[in-house]
Protein backbone atom coordinates (compact mmCIF):
# COMPACT_ATOMS: atom_id res chain seq x y z
CA UNK A 1 0.00 0.00 0.00
CA UNK A 2 2.74 2.00 0.90
CA UNK A 3 6.50 2.45 0.73
CA UNK A 4 8.77 5.03 3.38
CA UNK A 5 12.12 5.55 3.77
CA UNK A 6 13.41 7.91 6.67
CA UNK A 7 16.27 8.43 8.73
CA UNK A 8 17.27 9.10 11.90
CA UNK A 9 14.91 12.51 13.13
CA UNK A 10 16.97 15.16 14.28
CA UNK A 11 14.28 18.06 15.28
CA UNK A 12 11.69 18.10 17.63
CA UNK A 13 8.37 17.89 16.36
CA UNK A 14 6.49 16.01 14.67
CA UNK A 15 6.51 15.54 10.65
CA UNK A 16 7.07 18.74 8.15
CA UNK A 17 3.92 18.31 6.13
CA UNK A 18 0.58 17.03 8.69
CA UNK A 19 -2.18 18.18 7.80
CA UNK A 20 -5.97 17.69 9.13
CA UNK A 21 -8.83 17.34 6.92
CA UNK A 22 -12.23 16.69 8.96
CA UNK A 23 -15.47 16.44 8.40
CA UNK A 24 -18.56 13.92 8.08
CA UNK A 25 -18.57 12.21 4.41
CA UNK A 26 -15.62 10.07 4.38
CA UNK A 27 -15.76 10.08 0.25
CA UNK A 28 -15.74 14.10 0.04
CA UNK A 29 -12.59 13.38 2.54
CA UNK A 30 -10.93 11.25 0.40
CA UNK A 31 -11.58 12.98 -2.40
CA UNK A 32 -10.26 16.31 -0.86
CA UNK A 33 -7.01 14.43 0.39
CA UNK A 34 -5.98 13.43 -3.24
CA UNK A 35 -6.66 16.74 -4.52
CA UNK A 36 -4.27 17.96 -1.79
CA UNK A 37 -1.67 14.99 -2.38
CA UNK A 38 -1.82 16.07 -5.99
CA UNK A 39 -1.17 20.15 -5.01
CA UNK A 40 1.60 19.24 -2.37
CA UNK A 41 3.73 16.86 -4.61
CA UNK A 42 4.40 19.99 -6.60
CA UNK A 43 6.49 21.31 -4.19
CA UNK A 44 10.33 20.43 -4.28
CA UNK A 45 11.89 18.52 -1.81
CA UNK A 46 8.27 16.83 -0.73
CA UNK A 47 8.72 13.38 -0.49
CA UNK A 48 6.32 9.77 1.14
CA UNK A 49 3.49 11.83 1.10
CA UNK A 50 0.25 9.55 2.07
CA UNK A 51 -2.55 9.77 4.33
CA UNK A 52 -4.24 7.87 6.78
CA UNK A 53 -7.19 6.74 5.25
CA UNK A 54 -6.17 2.87 4.55
CA UNK A 55 -8.31 0.59 2.47
CA UNK A 56 -9.85 -2.21 4.74
CA UNK A 57 -9.92 -6.35 3.38
CA UNK A 58 -12.12 -6.44 0.63
CA UNK A 59 -15.69 -8.05 2.15
CA UNK A 60 -19.01 -9.65 1.16
CA UNK A 61 -21.94 -7.48 1.74
CA UNK A 62 -24.97 -9.30 2.01
CA UNK A 63 -28.66 -7.81 1.78
CA UNK A 64 -31.68 -9.41 2.43
CA UNK A 65 -34.06 -9.20 -0.50
CA UNK A 66 -37.68 -8.24 -0.37
CA UNK A 67 -39.14 -11.73 -1.65
CA UNK A 68 -37.23 -13.15 1.07
CA UNK A 69 -39.07 -11.98 4.19
CA UNK A 70 -42.69 -13.39 2.94
CA UNK A 71 -40.83 -16.88 4.00
CA UNK A 72 -39.81 -15.37 7.39
CA UNK A 73 -36.67 -14.66 6.90
CA UNK A 74 -34.77 -12.05 8.81
CA UNK A 75 -31.81 -9.97 8.68
CA UNK A 76 -30.56 -11.49 12.21
CA UNK A 77 -31.82 -14.90 11.07
CA UNK A 78 -29.65 -15.03 8.15
CA UNK A 79 -26.77 -13.58 9.64
CA UNK A 80 -26.74 -16.06 12.58
CA UNK A 81 -26.88 -19.29 9.49
CA UNK A 82 -24.22 -17.36 7.67
CA UNK A 83 -21.88 -17.43 10.74
CA UNK A 84 -23.09 -20.99 12.16
CA UNK A 85 -22.49 -22.52 8.16
CA UNK A 86 -19.10 -20.89 7.78
CA UNK A 87 -17.72 -20.02 10.93
CA UNK A 88 -19.20 -22.62 12.98
CA UNK A 89 -21.67 -22.51 16.29
CA UNK A 90 -21.12 -24.26 19.09
CA UNK A 91 -23.49 -27.44 19.81
CA UNK A 92 -22.90 -28.85 22.53
CA UNK A 93 -20.46 -28.26 25.86
CA UNK A 94 -19.45 -31.52 28.28
CA UNK A 95 -16.75 -31.95 30.88
CA UNK A 96 -14.46 -34.20 31.03
CA UNK A 97 -12.47 -34.36 34.81
CA UNK A 98 -11.03 -30.61 34.84
CA UNK A 99 -11.18 -30.40 31.01
CA UNK A 100 -14.13 -28.53 29.15
CA UNK A 101 -14.96 -29.37 25.87
CA UNK A 102 -17.08 -27.96 23.06
CA UNK A 103 -18.49 -29.33 19.94
CA UNK A 104 -18.17 -26.88 17.22
CA UNK A 105 -20.33 -27.46 13.81
CA UNK A 106 -19.94 -26.10 10.25
CA UNK A 107 -19.91 -27.27 6.97
CA UNK A 108 -16.65 -29.01 5.67
CA UNK A 109 -13.94 -27.63 4.02
CA UNK A 110 -14.91 -28.24 0.61
CA UNK A 111 -18.52 -26.57 1.21
CA UNK A 112 -16.91 -23.53 1.98
CA UNK A 113 -14.02 -23.09 0.07
CA UNK A 114 -15.36 -20.36 -2.37
CA UNK A 115 -17.72 -17.81 -3.44
CA UNK A 116 -20.42 -20.51 -5.15
CA UNK A 117 -20.20 -22.11 -1.90
CA UNK A 118 -21.48 -19.28 0.00
CA UNK A 119 -24.29 -18.35 -3.30
CA UNK A 120 -26.04 -21.42 -3.31
CA UNK A 121 -25.65 -22.33 0.33
CA UNK A 122 -29.26 -23.23 1.56
CA UNK A 123 -31.08 -20.72 3.85
CA UNK A 124 -33.61 -22.61 5.74
CA UNK A 125 -37.09 -20.66 6.28
CA UNK A 126 -39.27 -20.64 9.76
CA UNK A 127 -41.30 -23.81 7.53
CA UNK A 128 -38.36 -26.19 7.23
CA UNK A 129 -38.10 -25.41 3.95
CA UNK A 130 -34.81 -24.27 2.11
CA UNK A 131 -33.88 -21.63 -0.24
CA UNK A 132 -30.85 -21.00 -2.48
CA UNK A 133 -28.96 -17.80 -0.67
CA UNK A 134 -28.86 -15.88 -4.26
CA UNK A 135 -32.93 -16.28 -4.43
CA UNK A 136 -33.25 -14.23 -0.68
CA UNK A 137 -30.94 -12.14 -0.54
CA UNK A 138 -27.90 -10.25 -2.90
CA UNK A 139 -24.23 -10.53 -2.37
CA UNK A 140 -22.24 -7.48 -3.45
CA UNK A 141 -18.31 -7.10 -2.50
CA UNK A 142 -17.12 -4.07 -1.27
CA UNK A 143 -14.16 -2.95 0.76
CA UNK A 144 -14.19 -0.68 3.63
CA UNK A 145 -11.49 1.33 5.41
CA UNK A 146 -9.05 -0.40 7.81
CA UNK A 147 -9.64 2.36 10.68
CA UNK A 148 -11.91 5.90 11.04
CA UNK A 149 -10.14 8.30 12.76
CA UNK A 150 -11.87 10.34 15.01
CA UNK A 151 -11.04 14.09 16.48
CA UNK A 152 -13.51 16.52 18.13
CA UNK A 153 -15.88 14.10 16.89
CA UNK A 154 -15.50 14.54 13.20
CA UNK A 155 -14.08 12.14 11.17
CA UNK A 156 -10.33 12.83 9.81
CA UNK A 157 -7.80 12.43 7.55
CA UNK A 158 -4.13 13.40 8.32
CA UNK A 159 -2.00 14.13 5.49
CA UNK A 160 1.35 13.37 6.22
CA UNK A 161 5.02 13.84 4.58
CA UNK A 162 8.41 14.73 4.73
CA UNK A 163 10.48 17.46 2.94
CA UNK A 164 14.24 17.35 1.80
CA UNK A 165 15.43 20.41 3.65
CA UNK A 166 18.07 21.14 0.91
CA UNK A 167 15.61 21.14 -1.68
CA UNK A 168 12.24 22.78 0.34
CA UNK A 169 10.92 24.50 3.19
CA UNK A 170 7.81 23.63 4.94
CA UNK A 171 7.23 27.00 6.53
CA UNK A 172 7.24 28.13 3.34
CA UNK A 173 4.94 25.23 1.69
CA UNK A 174 2.00 25.72 4.32
CA UNK A 175 2.01 29.28 3.75
CA UNK A 176 1.48 28.92 0.16
CA UNK A 177 -1.06 26.53 0.92
CA UNK A 178 -3.06 28.38 3.28
CA UNK A 179 -3.06 31.60 0.92
CA UNK A 180 -3.04 29.71 -2.12
CA UNK A 181 -5.13 26.35 -2.17
CA UNK A 182 -7.08 25.84 0.91
CA UNK A 183 -9.91 28.38 0.25
CA UNK A 184 -10.51 26.79 -3.29
CA UNK A 185 -10.58 23.48 -1.56
CA UNK A 186 -13.03 24.52 1.04
CA UNK A 187 -15.08 25.80 -1.47
CA UNK A 188 -14.84 22.43 -3.62
CA UNK A 189 -15.90 20.60 -0.79
CA UNK A 190 -18.13 21.81 2.01
CA UNK A 191 -18.41 20.64 5.11
CA UNK A 192 -14.50 19.93 5.14
CA UNK A 193 -12.07 21.73 7.34
CA UNK A 194 -8.53 21.90 7.57
CA UNK A 195 -6.37 21.87 10.04
CA UNK A 196 -2.39 22.44 10.38
CA UNK A 197 -0.42 19.88 13.15
CA UNK A 198 3.15 18.40 12.63
CA UNK A 199 6.32 20.85 13.07
CA UNK A 200 3.64 24.11 12.26
CA UNK A 201 1.87 23.52 15.39
CA UNK A 202 5.20 22.81 17.61
CA UNK A 203 6.92 25.64 16.16
CA UNK A 204 3.51 27.94 17.05
CA UNK A 205 3.30 27.04 20.35
CA UNK A 206 6.72 27.29 21.19
CA UNK A 207 6.92 30.33 19.38
CA UNK A 208 4.65 31.65 21.39
CA UNK A 209 6.40 30.81 24.95
CA UNK A 210 9.71 31.94 23.47
CA UNK A 211 8.14 35.29 22.93
CA UNK A 212 7.37 35.34 26.65
CA UNK A 213 10.55 34.76 27.89
CA UNK A 214 12.09 37.12 25.43
CA UNK A 215 10.28 40.25 26.91
CA UNK A 216 10.68 38.53 30.22
CA UNK A 217 14.53 38.34 29.63
CA UNK A 218 14.59 42.09 28.56
CA UNK A 219 13.10 43.39 31.43
CA UNK A 220 15.44 41.26 33.66
CA UNK A 221 18.35 42.97 31.57
CA UNK A 222 17.14 46.22 31.94
CA UNK A 223 16.22 46.02 35.61
CA UNK A 224 19.68 44.71 36.74
CA UNK A 225 21.91 47.06 34.83
CA UNK A 226 19.76 49.74 35.68
CA UNK A 227 20.85 48.65 39.32
CA UNK A 228 24.29 48.69 38.51
CA UNK A 229 24.49 51.82 36.57
CA UNK A 230 22.22 53.84 38.57
CA UNK A 231 20.54 54.81 35.37
CA UNK A 232 17.23 54.34 33.49
CA UNK A 233 18.89 55.90 30.29
CA UNK A 234 22.37 53.93 29.77
CA UNK A 235 20.51 50.58 29.93
CA UNK A 236 18.76 51.67 26.51
CA UNK A 237 22.33 52.28 25.16
CA UNK A 238 23.58 48.55 26.48
CA UNK A 239 20.49 47.30 24.54
CA UNK A 240 20.54 49.21 21.71
CA UNK A 241 23.32 46.86 20.45
CA UNK A 242 20.98 43.47 20.38
CA UNK A 243 18.56 44.24 17.46
CA UNK A 244 22.57 44.20 15.29
CA UNK A 245 22.55 40.74 16.85
CA UNK A 246 19.43 39.81 14.85
CA UNK A 247 20.84 41.30 11.77
CA UNK A 248 24.17 39.19 11.86
CA UNK A 249 22.62 36.25 12.74
CA UNK A 250 20.26 36.30 9.70
CA UNK A 251 23.57 36.76 7.53
CA UNK A 252 25.74 34.19 8.83
CA UNK A 253 22.31 31.98 7.79
CA UNK A 254 22.28 33.33 4.58
CA UNK A 255 26.01 32.70 3.85
CA UNK A 256 26.20 29.37 5.39
CA UNK A 257 22.88 27.86 3.45
CA UNK A 258 20.83 27.31 6.86
CA UNK A 259 17.10 27.82 6.87
CA UNK A 260 16.08 30.36 9.70
CA UNK A 261 14.36 27.32 12.36
CA UNK A 262 13.57 27.49 15.71
CA UNK A 263 16.84 26.40 17.57
CA UNK A 264 17.88 29.59 15.38
CA UNK A 265 15.21 31.67 17.21
CA UNK A 266 16.65 30.03 20.51
CA UNK A 267 20.02 30.98 20.01
CA UNK A 268 19.14 34.65 19.10
CA UNK A 269 16.78 34.95 22.63
CA UNK A 270 20.52 33.52 24.01
CA UNK A 271 22.33 36.02 22.04
CA UNK A 272 20.66 38.82 23.75
CA UNK A 273 21.93 38.31 26.53
CA UNK A 274 25.42 37.79 25.75
CA UNK A 275 25.68 40.58 23.37
CA UNK A 276 25.13 43.06 25.87
CA UNK A 277 28.86 42.31 27.39
CA UNK A 278 30.81 44.33 25.11
CA UNK A 279 28.57 47.77 25.40
CA UNK A 280 28.39 46.94 29.20
CA UNK A 281 32.44 47.33 29.24
CA UNK A 282 32.51 50.35 26.91
CA UNK A 283 29.57 52.53 28.74
CA UNK A 284 31.18 51.46 32.37
CA UNK A 285 34.44 52.83 30.70
CA UNK A 286 32.54 55.68 29.78
CA UNK A 287 31.07 56.55 33.07
CA UNK A 288 34.45 56.60 34.76
CA UNK A 289 35.87 59.19 32.24
CA UNK A 290 32.87 61.22 32.87
CA UNK A 291 32.95 61.18 36.42
CA UNK A 292 36.86 62.25 36.50
CA UNK A 293 35.47 65.39 34.41
CA UNK A 294 36.15 64.26 31.09
CA UNK A 295 34.04 65.71 28.13
CA UNK A 296 31.76 63.40 26.20
CA UNK A 297 33.83 63.29 23.05
CA UNK A 298 37.22 62.31 24.81
CA UNK A 299 35.38 59.88 27.24
CA UNK A 300 33.59 58.08 23.85
CA UNK A 301 37.74 58.56 22.00
CA UNK A 302 39.20 56.65 24.91
CA UNK A 303 36.42 54.32 25.26
CA UNK A 304 37.13 53.25 21.84
CA UNK A 305 40.88 52.98 21.68
CA UNK A 306 41.77 51.94 25.10
CA UNK A 307 39.11 48.86 25.55
CA UNK A 308 39.06 47.83 22.25
CA UNK A 309 41.39 44.59 23.09
CA UNK A 310 38.32 43.76 25.81
CA UNK A 311 36.03 44.38 23.72
CA UNK A 312 36.97 42.00 20.88
CA UNK A 313 38.56 39.29 23.29
CA UNK A 314 35.04 38.79 24.76
CA UNK A 315 33.80 38.02 21.61
CA UNK A 316 36.65 36.17 20.47
CA UNK A 317 36.46 33.76 22.99
CA UNK A 318 32.68 33.19 22.63
CA UNK A 319 32.68 32.29 18.99
CA UNK A 320 36.23 30.13 19.22
CA UNK A 321 34.04 28.06 21.73
CA UNK A 322 30.87 27.79 19.33
CA UNK A 323 33.09 27.26 16.46
CA UNK A 324 33.55 23.18 16.39
CA UNK A 325 30.05 23.10 16.81
CA UNK A 326 29.05 24.95 13.96
CA UNK A 327 31.86 22.93 11.95
CA UNK A 328 30.18 19.52 13.28
CA UNK A 329 28.96 17.36 10.58
CA UNK A 330 27.79 14.36 12.70
CA UNK A 331 23.90 13.89 12.31
CA UNK A 332 23.18 14.49 15.76
CA UNK A 333 24.96 17.64 16.01
CA UNK A 334 22.70 19.17 13.21
CA UNK A 335 20.14 20.62 15.44
CA UNK A 336 22.61 22.17 17.60
CA UNK A 337 23.92 23.81 14.66
CA UNK A 338 21.77 26.86 13.86
CA UNK A 339 21.80 27.84 17.01
CA UNK A 340 25.36 27.94 17.21
CA UNK A 341 25.52 30.14 13.63
CA UNK A 342 22.42 32.87 15.57
CA UNK A 343 25.05 33.37 18.42
CA UNK A 344 28.16 33.20 16.49
CA UNK A 345 27.14 35.54 13.85
CA UNK A 346 24.89 37.52 15.10
CA UNK A 347 27.89 38.65 18.23
CA UNK A 348 30.77 38.78 15.42
CA UNK A 349 27.96 41.95 13.74
CA UNK A 350 27.16 43.01 16.87
CA UNK A 351 30.70 43.46 18.16
CA UNK A 352 31.70 45.39 15.55
CA UNK A 353 28.37 47.47 15.64
CA UNK A 354 29.08 48.09 19.21
CA UNK A 355 32.40 50.07 18.93
CA UNK A 356 30.43 52.85 16.43
CA UNK A 357 27.05 52.59 18.04
CA UNK A 358 27.86 53.04 21.67
CA UNK A 359 30.23 56.30 20.94
CA UNK A 360 27.47 57.77 18.68
CA UNK A 361 24.53 57.19 21.17
CA UNK A 362 26.71 59.29 23.69
CA UNK A 363 27.72 61.80 21.34
CA UNK A 364 24.03 61.69 20.70
CA UNK A 365 22.76 62.22 24.17
CA UNK A 366 25.19 65.09 25.09
CA UNK A 367 23.71 67.09 22.17
CA UNK A 368 20.57 66.15 23.35
CA UNK A 369 21.13 67.60 27.09
CA UNK A 370 21.42 63.86 28.37
CA UNK A 371 24.83 63.81 29.55
CA UNK A 372 24.07 66.09 32.41
CA UNK A 373 21.42 64.17 33.73
CA UNK A 374 23.55 60.73 33.58
CA UNK A 375 26.54 62.34 34.96
CA UNK A 376 24.27 63.58 37.59
CA UNK A 377 23.10 60.10 38.50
Amino acid sequence: VSMTFEQMQVTPGGKPIDIQLRGDDLGMLKKASLDLQAKIAGYAGVRNLTDNLRPGEEEILVRLKPSGRPLGITSAALAQQLRGAFWGSIAQEFQRGSDNFEVLVQLGPQDRASLNDLLDFKVRTVTGQTRPLHEVATCEKVRGYSQIVRIDRRRTISVIGDIDSKEGNAATINKDLEANFFPQLLADYPGVSFYLEGQRKEDAETTASLKIGFLIGLAMIFILLSFVFQSFIEPLIVMAVIPFGLVGAIAGHMLLGYDWTMPSSIGFVSLSGIVVNDSIVLVSFIKLRLKEGKPVHEAVHLAGMQRFRAVFLTSATTVAGLLPMMLETSLQAQFLVPMAVSISFGLMFATVVVLFLVPCLYSILSWAGWTQRIAAE
